[in-house]
């Protein structure tokens, strides 16, 4: 089952900036992790610009949902990012053991294992 949430209907900001705006996408995932969803779609129509610190929050905030839910992995899409994927966000994944892809010029794949422990 796949689901779709719209970032900029739950947060109301263009910007996404900060590690707060991250968090406050929490609800909204583990929602759907709840609801057993193997694919999270984060539509980001209507935003401009993500930071670092976001995307790593972000990250953060998918593997706490995981463990939290019990489920072992999940496909997310982050779907009409405002950016290109950088090589700085990339490493960002990497460093919390994240694969990060571009499919095409408008969605980025992201695999998310559950943490251990």
């Amino acid at each position: 089952m796949s689901e779709v949430i719209n970032v900029y209907g739950l947060l109301g900001t263009r910007a996404l900036v900060t590690r707060e705006a991250a968090q406050r996408l929490g609800p909204a995932i583990a929602a759907s992790l709840a609801r057993k969803a193997d694919q999270v779609a984060l539509d980001f129509s209507q935003t401009l610009g993500i930071t670092p610190s976001f995307l790593d929050e972000l990250l953060r905030v998918v593997q706490d949902s995981l463990r939290d839910s019990g489920i072992m992995q999940v496909r997310l899409k982050l779907k009409n990012p405002p950016t290109r994927l950088s090589l700085k966000f990339m490493a960002l994944a990497r460093g919390r053991g994240v694969r990060l892809a571009e499919a095409d010029g408008d969605t980025w794949l992201i695999a998310v294992e559950s943490p251990t422990g």
